[in-house]
Order: C-alpha cells, then structure tokens, then sequence
C-alpha cells in the first residue's frame, strides 16, 4: 500500500496545479449546485471512504470541506454537525454501534468477538476506531455496509426530521454523549427521536449482520489455524497482548480526554507558581543557585504539577515550558530587584526540545539571562529536532546540562558529542552512595565528567551520610531536603542572602 501511495503522490508532486487545480475546481462547481441534503451525502460518503483506506473520516473531510457547512441549520436548533450526532454516527462513524452489535451477534469467537467486547465500553461514547481499524479497514467484504448504510441514515434521518414535528432545544450536546441520551436532551425528553434512533441502531446491525457472517463463512481456514494455536497455548498468548494493548489505548483516549476536560479550566495563570530549590556548593566559594519547579495553587495549598503526564500524554508539554519561562524571566526581574542574581535551571520536556518553535520562544525569551536549561538523555531520542533545538538554545547563550543521569540510557556519547556544561546525578544513585556499587558507579562518573569539563550535581539529597560521600567524591554542588526544599520566591531570597559568597561551611547549610 504504501508503494502504491508513493507512486501516485509522484505524478502529483511534480505536476502539482496543473491536474489539482481543474478537478478542484470543478468539484467545488459540482458542490455548489448541490442541496444541503446533496452536500451531507457527498461529506458522509467522502467521510466514510476515507475511514476504509485507514484515514481519519470527519477530519480529512474537514481538511478539504472546512467545517462551515457542519454549523449551517437543518431545523431551528438542529446543525448538519448535530444532525450526523443524531442520525448518522450512532456509536461512532458507520454506525458503530450497529457494527458492534453485528460482530457480537454473528462472530462466534475469535478475535473479531474479542475486538467487539473490548470496544464495548467506547462505542456507547461514539468511539470505533477500534472497530474500524480492527474488523473494517480494507475488508472487501464490509466495504459495502460501511459505506452505503450511513448515506441511507442521512435520507431517512432527514425525511424523519421534515416529517415528524419535534422541537430541538438550544442545548449543545457534546459529541462524546451516548446514543439515546443525547437526543433525550436535544430534544428537552421527546422519546419519539430515541425510538427512532433505536430504530436505526437495528436496522443497520440486521444489514451488517448479513455481511458480517459471509465474512466468517471466507475465514473458517484461518479458524483453523486458530484454533490449533489456541490448543498450543501461543497465538492466544500473543493476541491477548495484542488486545490488552489495544484496550489499553482506546481507555486512555476516554480517560485522557474527561481528565483534560476537568483539567484545562483549571489551568490559569493564577494557578500557576514557580518554587525554587537551592542547590549548593559542596566546596570552595562558589555561590548557590536554583532549580525552578513548577507549582500548582489550589484552595489554598501548594502542590506538585500531577497533572504533567496527562498533558505530556496530550502533545501539550511545550505550552507549559514556554510559560514557565516567561514566569521564569519575570521572577528573576524579581530578583534583581531585592539586588541578587541567582543562576537558574530550567527543567525542558523532551518534546519541547524537538519543537522548533517553542525552542526558539523559549531561547529569546531567556536570552543574557544566566540560565542552565535541564533536559533528559532520551530527548536526543528524536534526532536531528533534538540536536537542532539543543543548538538553538547555545546560539542564545543557554548552557545545558543533563538531568536525572544514570536512570534511563545513561549514553556517553551524549557528554561526548554535545556541549555539556552540568550532569545532575539521578537521586536513586545519590541513595546508592552508601553502598560500595553505588559509590563506585559515581565515583567513575564524577571522575569522567571532571576530565570532560562538566560538573557535577548530586540530586536528592536526604542525609548527612549521602552528602559526606558526595564530597569525598569530588561532586560539585548538591540539593535535595537535606538543604531545603523547593521555595517560593521570598523565601528563596532569604536563603541566597543566608549563605552569601556560596557553600563556605563545606556544604552544611541546614
């Protein structure tokens, strides 16, 4: 498939508008002539056509179609958009929840009856991707039913809506709202709607159902093989994982999107601090600085950013290190203004360092700020984004060091190959120092680093024990609640002006 994709996108590419432009054209005149209902039927077939060659439906439709024609009314209060909600995606594109019931109802075992009972808590929330992807996509057999049976709930939804006198309510009911429920509130409770759309829900799953067993009746050899892998204990094996992976996925879609839905309201600039927590010198006169760390308030109390992985998990990490950097060059104005210049390190998510434009807000907006950025070895994992982003913050005077050491891959080729100013050792070694392999693994470590020009930070902290180990080692600054812990602003001051010049006690600041 994908050799076929590439040489039809070449003769594209290279004579590019001289064939898209006419047929653009001319299928915009085509559209243009057509009724509301004609444009409905074109956008559901496209949308449909789509999802069979494993393309998402609605949005690449809505690529080339926009989205306007989805707002335009068919009834007061009724939108095409609400419309296909209603009467056209039950359960999802292609009438999921028809195609669920199909496959429950004439698969007698095997893995499309599995792939039905794993997708039956998404479809009730019009999720079928794992319908789709499982038991429709390129399946000769389905292609019919997948395609035909949706344009004929837009005919019959739209003869029910012209014929039957039903007052829609102003109401908007999210997309991700069940079937049935959602015309129950779109309608203020008309049970009318709801028995219709129960009326759709069987007719179409009658239709796949047919379909559905001439699909199995071509399987029985590879019935066969299954079976008899079954019977040896190792394809079910290997399908259950393949099953608890898709499960998995498709619950995280759900549960991503209600966490974000509750999360992103509450994620305000009010809510939002950064604390700071001291990292001190374990010898000479060299002064502390600080680690920002992002904070959150809520009634009242401070806490950790839990909610970080969610928004990791959602691509919306790079939004929230561009703030913090923002915040972080407004507090250190703060700073100067009680007459100190702390040194500052900056925590960057791997995906912010592989995102050339927040890279580049961020670098400006920290630019002849004494700022350390802090990053992770797995962000060089995407390659030359990684490197290019890394090389952008240098250009604009950023030093970088390398956070959490010796917990993931632990590469030398990253200390050799970039220009590394700071290793922060991970706080599992640090709480290894006590033991032999542990005070070995970072004596080598503290000894390369020093010969490559890098210091050397020892994180966590927690005992006098681990902070003597951590001097005789030679480490160069340490932090960890031994010291203090993270600290709004003021108190931050505080402890810079309590331990002037650096770490002249030998490191005991507590």
């Amino acid at each position: 498939m994908f050799l076929v994709a590439f040489f039809a996108a070449v003769p594209l590419y290279v004579l590019g508008d001289t064939i898209l432009n006419p047929i653009e054209v001319a299928f915009f005149n085509l559209l243009s002539r057509l009724s509301a209902l004609g444009i409905e039927l074109v956008r559901t077939l496209f949308s449909h056509l789509f999802w069979f060659i494993g393309l998402h439906g609605p949005h690449t439709v809505n690529a080339f179609l926009g989205k306007r024609f989805l707002l335009e009314q068919v009834r007061p209060n009724l939108t095409w958009g609400e419309f296909n909600r209603l009467f056209v995606n039950l359960g999802g594109s292609g009438v999921g929840l028809a195609l669920w019931a199909a496959f429950l109802w004439k698969a007698r075992a095997g893995t499309m009856r599995t792939l039905a009972r794993l997708a039956t808590p998404f479809v009730f929330f019009n999720i079928d991707e794992l319908l789709i992807y499982g038991g429709v996509v390129f399946n000769r057999i389905l292609f019919v039913p997948f395609v035909l049976l949706p344009l004929a709930d837009v005919l019959l939804g739209y003869a029910f809506v012209q014929a039957v006198p039903i007052e829609f309510s102003a109401v908007r009911v999210p997309w991700i709202t069940p079937v049935f429920v959602n015309a129950y509130l779109k309608t203020g409770g008309d049970l009318r709607l709801v028995a219709f759309q129960l009326g759709l829900v069987i007719f179409n799953a009658l239709v796949y159902g047919r379909y559905v067993e001439r699909f199995f009746r071509t399987q029985r050899p590879s019935e066969y093989g299954q079976q008899l892998s079954q019977g040896l204990h190792i394809k079910g094996q290997l399908l259950s994982e393949v099953d608890v992976r898709a499960y998995a996925a498709q619950r995280q879609v759900i549960d991503a999107a209600q966490h974000l839905d509750r999360l992103i309201p509450r994620l305000r600039e009010e809510n939002l601090t950064l604390y700071y927590q001291p990292i001190v010198a374990l010898s000479g006169a060299q002064r502390p600085y600080f680690e920002a760390l992002l904070r959150y308030r809520s009634r009242g109390k401070v806490s950790g950013p839990t909610f970080l992985g969610l928004l990791e998990k959602a691509g919306l990490a790079p939004i929230v290190d561009v703030w913090v950097a923002r915040r972080l060059r407004q507090d250190l104005e703060r700073f100067q203004a009680c007459g100190l210049e702390p040194k500052i390190g900056l925590n960057l998510h791997p995906d912010t360092l592989a995102n050339p434009k927040a890279v580049k807000t961020i670098a400006e907006t920290l630019k002849g700020l004494d700022v350390t950025v802090e990053i992770l070895e797995r962000s060089f994992l995407y390659g030359e984004r990684a490197e290019e982003g890394a090389a952008t913050l240098r250009q604009h005077g950023l030093k970088l060091a390398i956070d959490d050491y010796g917990t993931g891959y632990s590469n030398l080729e990253v200390l050799v190959r970039h220009e590394i100013a700071e290793l922060k050792i991970d706080r599992t070694l640090t709480q290894a120092l006590t033991e032999t392999r542990g005070y070995l693994a970072v004596k080598k470590t503290v000894e390369l680093c020093h010969e490559l020009g890098i210091r050397v930070v020892a994180e966590g902290v927690e005992t006098q024990a681990q902070l003597e180990k951590a001097r005789a080692l030679g480490v160069d600054f340490a932090q960890g609640f031994h010291f203090a812990p993270a600290l709004p602003l003021d108190e931050a001051c505080a402890f810079f002006r309590r331990v002037p010049g650096g770490s002249k006690n030998g490191g005991q600041v507590l």
